[in-house]
């Protein structure tokens, strides 16, 4: 990509907001990796007719904007996906420059690394730039970076914004959350959160942090997941927080069941929220930057019960309406026939362990036993269970195929369980429960599974 310094040419007025990047460019183009051919696409929506004809009251369709390298857009441009393809469609184009009087973050950090200059500026000089783009070919705008090329209103975001960045900093949102999920962290319990239209920079703020939140910046986010939560890219206005049948907000049974213990928002909850009822969420302090939440019927990272029931995901998902009387505490919901619970020790060579007894309410006792976090990290999960009759230990984080289980080191069946998450019968007695992810091993079965299936289709 070509640098420049100082860049002069014909601004096209976009005065649009909340332009997003599959408006940028839809998903039917972004089947290359290649950053070229892409402007082809830009804007194809509204550039073009549904018969392929272009749409002459587009802008960019206009005589004197076809050549366009500067774009004035409305306010939150780039919003939506994390897509990297939208600021390529836009190079490929011919568009350098976009002045707006906000971006999207992860859009506007994608801008730097693809040659393509973001623009922040006020309400009132991007009325002003509309103005003067509104006389076409005939007004050209120079963007002299000589001049100013330190963080200021015109240029870029201010520094202090991305502050929350910092392993030190001392925002108290972020401070309060830290203090709070270290106070409700139990031997069975890893508490999550969710930060919602909030003026930092939030999407890599809980990753800094060690904070799970169940909207961070996530560019691998699987989409059974964003179908059952809602979950979008980016959340930086109240509206941008959608929500799903399963999860009609966060008075929900799968908010309790993903650990959803503190919201933090920018507004109060109930303009992001409008279902919640007083008292569904309680308020428990006010920072410089938001409102923040707790939700105390957040359920542990991991449960251990008795009882399997099959059910059709797919129609859950569709309808968010879960079985009558279902209680995650004491049944785990699967996908297919149940598997048999194991009533020894997995032939592993020894006798099972008797358990030890428990007190009563211990932190994850139920009537199935206990089960505690032995072990949490990216890529592996260990836990201990006491289990007198068996059961099946569930582990509310997202499932994919490429987990795989052990117990007691001996290779057991992972089982899809609550529509989301992962579960496996354990026997009698004690054991450890190992998930570990293993994607190679995985994707390698994948490819073996289509080739069998090819071979035997002909």
């Amino acid at each position: 990509m070509d640098k420049f310094v100082k860049l002069t040419g014909v601004a096209a007025p976009y005065p649009v907001v909340n332009i997003d990047t599959d408006m940028i460019i839809p998903k039917d183009y972004l089947k290359t990796i290649k950053r070229t051919g892409l402007g082809a696409g830009l804007f194809a929506e509204a550039r073009f007719k549904e018969d392929g004809s272009e749409n002459p009251d587009f802008v960019l369709n206009k005589p004197a904007y076809r050549n366009a390298s500067i774009l004035v857009a409305g306010d939150n441009f780039g919003c939506g996906s994390s897509r990297e393809h939208a600021p390529w469609a836009l190079l490929d184009f011919g568009i350098r420059c976009v002045i707006s009087t906000s971006f999207a973050d992860i859009f506007y950090n994608n801008c730097f690394k693809n040659g393509i200059l973001p623009i922040v500026v006020s309400p009132e000089d991007l009325e002003k730039l509309f103005d003067d783009a509104d006389r076409g070919s005939n007004a050209t705008l120079t963007v002299d970076l000589s001049v100013n090329n330190g963080p200021s209103e015109s240029t870029a975001l201010p520094a202090q914004d991305y502050d929350v960045l910092r392993a030190d900093s001392g925002n108290e949102t972020i401070a309060l959350l830290k203090r709070e999920t270290a106070r409700t962290a139990g031997p069975d319990r890893r508490d999550r959160i969710e930060l919602a239209g909030i003026g930092f920079h939030w999407p890599n703020a809980s990753l800094v942090h060690r904070l799970d939140n169940t909207l961070g910046y996530n560019p691998l986010r699987l989409g059974i997941y964003s179908k059952a939560t809602g979950a979008g890219d980016h959340v930086a206005l109240p509206d941008q927080r959608t929500f799903s049948p399963l999860m009609p907000g966060y008075r929900s049974l799968l908010a309790d069941m993903l650990g959803l213990r503190f919201i933090a928002t920018g507004v109060p909850v109930e303009q992001i929220d409008k279902a919640l009822k007083p008292g569904d969420l309680t308020l428990i302090a006010r920072t410089p930057d938001a409102y923040v939440y707790e939700n105390p019927r957040a359920l542990p990272r991991v449960l251990l019960v008795a009882k399997a029931e099959t059910v059709d995901f797919d129609a859950i998902l569709a309808t968010g309406q879960w079985p009558s009387g279902f209680d995650p505490r004491r049944t785990v919901l699967l996908d297919r026939a149940l598997p048999p619970l194991p009533r020894d020790p997995l032939a592993t060579g020894r006798p099972a362990a008797a358990p030890a007894p428990a007190a009563a309410n211990a932190p994850g006792q139920s009537p199935a036993g206990s089960v505690r976090i032995a072990d949490y990290g990216t890529t592996e999960v260990t836990l201990r269970v006491e289990a007198p009759q068996g059961g099946y230990v569930v582990l509310n984080d997202v499932w994919h195929p490429w987990w795989q289980v052990e117990i007691d080191g001996v290779p057991a069946e992972i089982l899809r369980a609550n529509v989301l998450f992962r579960a496996v019968a354990v026997p009698p007695g004690r054991s450890t429960v190992r998930f570990v992810f293993k994607p190679f091993r995985g994707l390698f079965q994948d490819i073996g599974k289509r080739l069998r299936a090819a071979r035997a289709h002909g």
